[in-house]
């Protein structure tokens, strides 16, 4: 296994650019150019290729787009940052769900910035401010939730009870998420009235529409996705997380 990145010099910077998007490469790399940083540039568009390329030679800066072809994006930064193949990331997206936040937050990864809101210039900036040791997050868009919004995610709901959460709200029933789980149905069915009377909800499509809206679970093209629970098990029965 190759060792974590250190600090590097200019000349030496090696950086991971990953985003499904080419658009979105050829933007990223044109504002790398400007910030003049990294000497070495990788470029991966799933993430499986980006895993292989950094579990090859770790690199000193990632910048990750979330909406990848065959894993939720939020899915592969825990892998990175678990296996310190980054030394410093950089998040790129639009996306601000309640998952999301509850996610990428300073301590995890070192900067985020909204593609939906933000220019040229301040890519440039956040390219600059991670790439050199700082921090770079744009308050309004991983900001917790208010106090009038509720508790968070992780205050509601045990861990137990967020993952029964995250497979039901896919689609799932209570056999199915009792086959995942390797538990009866009858536990399943016990926390699946838990989490809907916390969540205020009574019936199977409000709890899938609570999951969608919060992000524990997202529709994409490429299938149904559960941002922080990739695992076999899930893998079974939804082959698009690997």
């Amino acid at each position: 296994m190759s060792a974590p990145p250190t600090e590097p010099n200019l000349s030496e910077v090696r950086l991971i650019l990953v985003h499904r998007s080419q658009l979105a490469i050829e933007q990223l790399a044109q504002a790398v150019s400007v910030a003049r940083f990294a000497a070495e540039i990788v470029v991966c568009r799933t993430a499986a290729s980006a895993l292989a390329a950094l579990r090859a030679r770790p690199a000193h800066l990632g910048i990750f787009g979330l909406s990848l072809p065959d894993m939720d994006g939020l899915d592969l930064l825990a892998r990175v940052v678990a296996e310190r193949r980054v030394l410093r990331i950089l998040v790129v997206s639009s996306r601000s769900d309640e998952r999301a936040r509850q996610l990428l937050r300073p301590g995890k990864i070192d900067g985020f910035l909204d593609t939906a809101t933000t220019g040229f210039a301040k890519l440039v900036d956040a390219i600059r401010t991670v790439a050199g040791g700082g921090i770079w997050f744009q308050r309004e868009s991983v900001a917790p939730a208010s106090r009038a919004a509720g508790p968070r995610l992780d205050q509601m709901f045990t861990p137990r009870e967020l993952r029964v959460f995250a497979l039901l709200g896919g689609g799932l029933d209570d056999r199915g998420a009792a086959k995942i789980l390797g538990v009866s149905e009858h536990t399943v069915h016990g926390h699946r009235n838990a989490i809907m009377r916390k969540l205020g909800v009574h019936t199977r499509v409000e709890l899938m529409r609570e999951a969608l809206r919060r992000g524990v679970v997202r529709i994409t093209p490429d299938g149904i996705l559960h941002p922080g629970f990739d695992d076999e098990a899930m893998a079974e029965v939804f082959p698009k997380v690997i």
